[in-house]
């Protein structure tokens, strides 16, 4: 048979054996196993996706319904299982329905319809009559017919009618066709070119996927969405224009149309799919208007031409590998909208020489700017509070960089192969730095780790041939027991008895002792009051704090000594009454709305999935929590996603959420 048509069904039921097959919470995720929990996971072979010309989902209209669909492809059976459970009784229903399936024709001529007929004759195929084509195929042709007539009085082109027919080279339609189905000329791959008349109002999922001889198109104003992989490896499509009506554009919508140098993308456009120019690698220049206010996963991913690109400001968030190995890719203007830049974002931009962080930004994902050679210099504002694992992972051309006094936490690799980077200074908030933090940054000479930081990983100082000096402020700081955790040339400064000076000993390194205490706090706890009214708190403190610091540090740099002494005591009773407002518990303001994009959408599903999996890494805002609670039972579950799958589909309205208990 013919791959199955992509659709929601489809993936809805995929979605679900992943969720079924879901980890526990503790565990985490390979990136293959995230790469099919992304909303283009779209199981072609399983067994229970339905084609949209075979029977629709029978549901039975009740007051919580479970509902599981199978379909039997070879005899185009589906049988649907619908379980309510009402608050007075339990009822099970079973529905099985069987529809003709699509006939591949023979022969010279034919019907097609119930006023509909079709002819080949020379290689070119005529359809003539009036209203819809419906139950046939021209599967079985497809080496035959080079052309195609639709005559007027035709309105629309079924799923699949000409896909794989790999010898046709035109088509040519009437404006009375309202319709292009899913997958109508999948495959096609001596189409060059077709006209599409203004009566066109829908163009199906993949209907002209893989048409490889594809160079043009024009849409007509008459289409509102183009829909998911509609010209997925169309990889001679070299210009395509965009009427100003269409809102969105789908799902690798243009992923693999290597040809395409430039695309306007209309101010009516508010949503870019995943993947949706994802491997366009001559695409050297893309406008994208104020109105779009999301860019899915990897969007632009793999476009190798593309120079320079300008986010607009109602744009929120940077999202997993969206600019990833674009490799020419050399300034790019980030908003100040964008709160988080997402994991693999700017992955392999090798010749992106800076970026400017905008203070909303509260996190950078893992790997953000990985391999990014060229990048020189980086500023993070004071909002980001952790640099993720391998986020600048062999950046070698990278200088200098200011870490702000939010940061709390340096990944594992964070810093990796950053051969240029000469100095660093870490801010008293850091309270660990991960594995491998700085490991093989070569022109690394010194660096002073704060009595915050409370432990270090394995080879976090390794490879760095440079280093002269390591000084470690906190006496108790964890250093792993591996002499390849710090590299031989340093000297080790840190207070006697210290964690330090055991590693010095037993690795047979140079250590300088500091002189003095190492640094006391001492703080009386505060005495506090407090009254909470209608949410309202009000909180009286009273309280004595004292500290007292003193100590002498010497290093060596270059052969050259130099001490640095510093005593600081601070004392102060301080007496307040502060009124403050506690947050009432967060609503949701969309159900069913977890990734906070606008939409209830199997995104949102996968983004509650993840977060199951991992919440370190896939957090949730706590508006996407208070969102995600769907499923009627508190608290975030696979089942919150699994109803959220069920709305993707069409077996309930985003309007039904959440669902009753």
């Amino acid at each position: 048979m013919k791959k199955s048509s992509k659709k929601s069904t489809a993936l809805f039921l995929a979605a679900a054996l992943v969720m079924s097959t879901l980890p526990a919470p503790a565990q985490t995720f390979t990136e293959a196993e995230l790469k099919i929990m992304t909303a283009n996971a779209v199981d072609e072979g399983a067994s229970a996706a339905v084609t949209t010309t075979r029977p629709a989902v029978i549901t039975t209209t009740t007051n919580i319904p479970v509902t599981t669909t199978t379909a039997d492809d070879d005899n185009w059976v589906t049988t649907t299982t619908t379980t309510t459970i009402a608050w007075y009784e339990t009822t099970t229903t079973t529905t099985t329905a069987t529809t003709t399936p699509p006939v591949r024709v023979d022969g010279t001529s034919g019907t097609c319809g119930e006023n509909a007929a079709w002819k080949i004759e020379d290689g070119t195929l005529t359809i003539s009559g009036t209203g819809e084509v419906k139950n046939v195929d021209f599967y079985n042709l497809r080496s035959y017919i080079t052309k195609v007539v639709v005559e007027k009085g035709i309105t629309n082109i079924p799923n699949e009618l000409f896909s794989y027919c790999d010898k046709l080279e035109s088509v040519n339609l009437p404006d009375s066709v309202t319709s292009i189905g899913i997958d109508a000329f999948n495959s096609c791959e001596s189409l060059k070119s077709i006209n599409i008349p203004d009566s066109v109002t829908s163009i199906g999922a993949g209907a002209f996927e893989w048409c490889t001889s594809f160079e043009s198109i024009t849409i007509p104003d008459s289409v509102t969405s183009i829909d998911k992989y509609t010209f997925y490896l169309c990889k001679s499509l070299k210009s395509i224009n965009i009427p100003d009506s269409v809102t969105s554009i789908g799902i690798n919508a243009f992923n693999g149309c290597k040809s395409l140098e430039s695309i306007i993308i209309p101010d009516s456009v508010t949503s870019i799919g995943e993947g949706a120019f994802d491997n366009c690698s001559n695409l050297e220049s893309i406008t994208i208007p104020d109105s779009v206010t999301s860019i899915g996963v990897g969007a632009f991913s793999g476009c190798k031409s593309l120079k320079s690109i300008i986010i607009p400001a109602s744009v929120t968030r940077i999202e997993y590998g969206t600019f990833n190995f674009c490799s020419n890719l050399e300034s790019i203007t980030i908003p100040d909208s964008v709160t988080s830049i997402g994991n693999c974002a700017f992955e392999g931009c090798t010749v992106l020489k800076s970026i400017t962080i905008p203070d909303a930004v509260t996190s950078i994902g893992f790997k953000a700017f990985e391999r990014c050679k060229s990048l020189e210099s980086i500023n993070i504002p004071d909002s980001v509070t952790s640099i993720a694992n391998l986020a600048f992972y062999k950046c070698e051309s990278l200088e200098s960089i200011t870490i702000p006094d939010a940061v709390t936490s340096i990944g594992a690799e964070a810093f990796y192969g950053c051969k240029s980077l000469e100095s660093i200074i870490i801010p008293d908030s850091v309270t660990s730095i991960g594995e491998e933090a700085f490991y093989e940054c070569s022109n690394l000479e010194s660096i002073n780790i704060p009595d915050s930081v409370t432990s270090i990983g394995i080879n976090a100082f390794n490879g760095c041939k440079s280093l002269e000096s390591i000084s470690f402020l906190n006496p108790n700081c964890k250093i792993p027991d591996s002499e390849y955790t710090i590299n031989k040339t340093a000297t080790i400064t840190g207070y006697k008895g210290s964690t330090a000076e055991t590693y010095a000993k037993k690795f047979g390194r140079t250590f300088v002792a500091l002189e003095g205490e190492p640094p006391v706090a001492i703080t009386t706890a505060p005495a506090t009051t407090t009254t909470t009214v209608d949410w309202r708190t009000t909180t009286t403190t009273i309280a004595t704090y004292t500290t007292s610091v003193t100590y002498v540090l010497t290093t060596s740099v270059h052969g050259n000594q130099s001490t640095k002494a510093s005593t600081t005591t601070n004392a102060s009773t301080t007496t307040s009454t502060t009124p403050a407002s506690t947050n009432a518990p967060v609503k949701a303001s969309l159900y069913g709305d977890a990734n906070l994009d606008g939409n209830v959408t199997v995104a949102d599903a996968v983004t509650i999935l993840q977060y199951i999996a991992n919440k370190d890494k896939f957090g949730l805002t706590t508006q996407g929590k208070a969102n995600a609670d769907v499923d009627g039972v508190a608290g975030i579950t696979g089942n919150d996603a699994l109803v959220i799958q069920k709305v993707d589909a069409g077996l309930y309205k985003a309007s039904d959420l959440p669902l009753k208990a």
